[in-house]
């Protein structure tokens, strides 16, 4: 989905089933501002770590900024209050694996990384900027890991990331050399 929210994407967003018909076409008129970016689609193995990206890098943004990750069922990802983390209503599921990255807040990195992704974690996700009405949507893909054979396939090839222990040192590396100068 890009661009342009009908009400068919409501109903498949957490929104669905909230709404009477009139409630939508008024919830459509006011999802008109959102700027929606393209779906992604990334792919991960279970026990996995996957990292789930959400940028907004148009213009800079207040220190009051509110972020709301979510999945298909509405569940509670990951809250961004002002700026910093707040787990107090996420999800037991995604309790103790799912992380952002508060050092990039203010690039308008929002990216999370969710550990040990299993079976149920496939799913769309929905990363909502508040304050600029920007919404990006992932589609999550797990599959079973098969055993005992060779892991060669390129997990986030279609436009997510699969995390290992080296490459997110080597990421963190790197935004922190970023962020001195």
């Amino acid at each position: 989905m890009c661009g342009v929210m009908t009400s068919a994407d409501i109903r498949n967003t957490p929104f669905k089933g909230k709404y009477k018909r009139s409630e939508e076409i008024l919830l459509l008129v006011l999802l008109a501002s959102i700027t929606v970016s393209c779906q992604q689609v990334i792919r991960a193995q279970v026990g996995d770590s996957v990292l789930l990206p959400c940028d907004y890098r148009t213009d800079p943004l207040p220190e009051t900024t509110t972020v709301f990750w979510r999945d298909n069922n509405n569940s509670v990802v990951l809250n961004i209050i002002k700026k910093k983390p707040d787990n107090n209503l996420q999800d037991e599921k995604y309790k103790g694996r799912v992380f952002s990255f508060q050092n990039v807040y203010n690039e308008g990195n929002f990216s999370i990384l969710m550990k040990d992704v299993r079976l149920t974690d496939s799913s769309l996700y929905e990363c909502l900027i508040l304050e600029v009405n920007h919404l990006q949507i992932l589609q999550l893909t797990v599959s079973e890991r098969r055993a005992g054979a060779a892991d060669t396939s390129p997990h986030g090839a279609a436009g997510g990331a699969v995390v290992t222990s080296t490459s997110l040192l080597v990421s963190l590396l790197l935004l922190s050399l970023t962020s001195v100068h």
